[in-house]
C-alpha cells in the first residue's frame, strides 16, 4: 500500500477478519477483508481506503472503534 490511499490492518485469520469487518459495517464503517487464496494463509487482513473527503472525525471514529473491536 505505499504510496496509495489503501491501508491494510494486519489480522492473520480468515474467520477474525471476515468477524471483524461484519462488526464495522454494523458502526457504519465498510472495510473489505482480503483473505486466502487472495492473499497468503496468515496474511489475511482488512483494507481501509482513505481519501480527502473523510474528516477527522471520521477517522478517528475509524480507529478508534476498530481499536475497540480489534481486542
Amino acid at each position: 500500500s505505499y504510496d496509495t490511499p489503501i491501508i491494510p490492518i494486519m489480522v492473520g485469520s480468515s474467520e477474525k477478519c471476515i468477524k471483524l469487518s461484519q462488526a464495522l459495517l454494523k458502526e457504519g464503517i465498510i472495510m473489505k477483508p482480503k483473505l486466502y487464496p487472495a492473499v497468503p494463509k496468515g496474511l489475511e487482513r482488512l483494507r481501509i481506503f482513505m481519501n480527502s473527503l473523510h474528516t477527522k472525525e471520521q477517522v478517528d471514529y475509524t480507529f478508534s472503534t476498530l481499536a475497540n473491536l480489534y481486542k
